[in-house]
């Protein structure tokens, strides 16, 4: 029976062996995962990061190129309007100075008309005259009043274009603060997701460690209840040899007595269950 117990012992504590080396390998492979799970997080961080910079610079850099491009467009309509209308002025001035000369030469006529009849610069023919000479005026003014006013019209269009290309170059300016604005945020982002990787590393870091302790603390309460075990086995066969001793120091007793007699040999019996004894006690 001391044989079966020692087998027993010997079982539990290859079980507990093979308890603490699955929970210290379950431990070690958390413990990787999650410095792994940590490596892959942080190198995606950095990547986000670096396209999220890369991608605000180019669209900043594209849409400060469209408001360049806005302005010098509007810049161009402008001057070409101005053109236009710089273009009209010299239509209308040569109009004016082509009705003058006309009105002149009709002028000149009328009167050349009149002296060749006989007829005197007085009266009338001056009277012709000066209605001619109002008509003609009143022509002229409405001929400059258009010319101005397409002018006009034409300079007006170009301040329209200038206006309009500052607004769009500021509204793709502003466009492009923003871009570069969510770029410089970038960095920020990437840190606060750092952060959370970081929590992530630190509570896998410290289950793993958990698992650990709990592997060694098993191990621990393992061999203690192995150990008290067998302390119970051994102090159950100590009892039972116990016992045999007192049964042999009184079969002594008895053959002592029943050999009353024979006092030597007595003596010697008595002497051997005592040490017999003895040894069963100890």
């Amino acid at each position: 029976m001391v044989g079966v117990g020692a087998a027993g012992v010997v079982a539990s504590g290859v079980g507990l062996g093979m308890q603490y080396n699955a929970q210290k390998e379950a431990a070690r492979n958390q413990e990787a995962l999650t410095k792994y799970n940590y490596a892959v997080q942080a190198q995606n961080i950095r990547q986000q990061q670096a396209l999220a910079e890369w991608s605000a610079r180019a669209q900043a850099g594209q849409v400060e190129a469209n408001a360049a491009i806005a302005r010098q467009t509007a810049e161009t309509n402008a001057r070409m309007l101005e053109g236009q209308a710089q273009g009209e002025l010299s239509r209308g001035v040569e109009q004016q100075r082509r009705t003058r000369e006309d009105q002149l030469r009709v002028a000149a006529l009328q009167r050349a008309r009149f002296a060749k009849g006989g007829v005197a610069m007085a009266g009338s023919p001056v009277e012709v005259l000066a209605e001619s000479a109002r008509y003609m005026q009143l022509a002229l003014s409405d001929a400059w009043y258009e010319t101005n006013t397409k002018r006009d019209s034409l300079l007006w269009d170009a301040q329209m274009q200038r206006y309009g290309g500052e607004v769009s170059s500021a509204q793709y300016k502003m466009q492009a603060s923003l871009l570069r604005a969510e770029g410089a945020l970038a960095p920020v982002r990437a840190r606060m997701q750092m952060r959370e990787a970081e929590f992530h590393r630190l509570a896998g870091l410290n289950e793993a460690s958990g698992m650990k302790s709990a592997a060694t603390a098993g191990l621990v309460t393992g061999i203690g209840t192995t150990m008290l075990s067998l302390a119970g086995s051994y102090g159950t066969w100590g009892s039972l040899f116990g016992e045999t001793a007192k049964g042999a120091g009184a079969a002594a007793s008895t053959g002592a007595a029943m050999n009353a007699s024979a006092k030597g040999t007595g003596t010697v019996l008595a002497t051997k269950a005592k040490v017999t004894g003895f040894g069963f006690k100890f």
